[in-house]
C-alpha cells in the first residue's frame, strides 16, 4: 500500500485552526495566500470538523436523536418490532371490562355512588381551606 501523499494546504488550515478556533475562512485563507498556498471552503469545514469545532450532521438535534439512538440499542428490547418503525400490536378488552365494570349496570352505580363521595370530601375540604383563608386575611 502506498503512502498518504502530503497535503500542506489543508495541514496548514488545521495548524490555523487549532491555534485561533474562532478564525473565520477569510482570515485563514488570507494566512494561507501570503504562504503561497491555495485553500477551498471545503478544505476549511473538514477541518473544523476534525478538530470537532461544529455540530455532526444535521446539527444538535441529529446529535441528540443519534445518541438517543445509542441508549436505546444499548437497553435490552420488550418485544420484537413488527417491521420498520411500526409499533407491536395491542389486544383491546371489552370496554365494560377495561373500565372495571364487570358487572354491568350495579359496577356503574356503585361507581357514582364512589365519585359522589369523593366529591362531597373534596367540597367539604374546600370549604376549610376557604375559611382557614378568610381568617388570615
Amino acid at each position: 500500500m502506498a503512502a498518504r501523499k502530503s497535503k500542506p494546504a489543508y495541514e496548514f488550515v488545521l495548524d490555523v485552526l487549532r491555534k485561533n478556533t474562532g478564525a473565520s475562512f477569510a482570515e485563514v485563507k488570507a494566512a494561507a495566500d501570503r504562504r503561497g498556498l491555495k485553500i477551498f471552503p471545503i478544505m476549511y469545514g473538514r477541518a473544523k470538523k476534525q478538530l470537532g469545532l461544529i455540530a455532526p450532521k444535521g446539527g444538535r438535534k441529529a446529535a441528540v436523536r443519534k445518541a438517543a439512538g445509542r441508549k436505546a440499542a444499548a437497553a435490552p428490547k420488550a418485544a420484537p418490532a413488527r417491521g420498520r418503525g411500526r409499533k407491536a400490536k395491542v389486544t383491546r378488552a371489552p370496554r365494560a371490562a377495561a373500565a372495571g365494570m364487570g358487572d354491568g349496570l350495579d359496577a356503574v352505580i356503585q361507581a357514582m355512588r364512589h365519585n359522589e363521595t369523593e366529591r362531597e370530601r373534596l367540597h367539604s375540604a374546600l370549604l376549610k381551606i376557604k375559611a382557614i383563608l378568610d381568617a388570615v386575611v
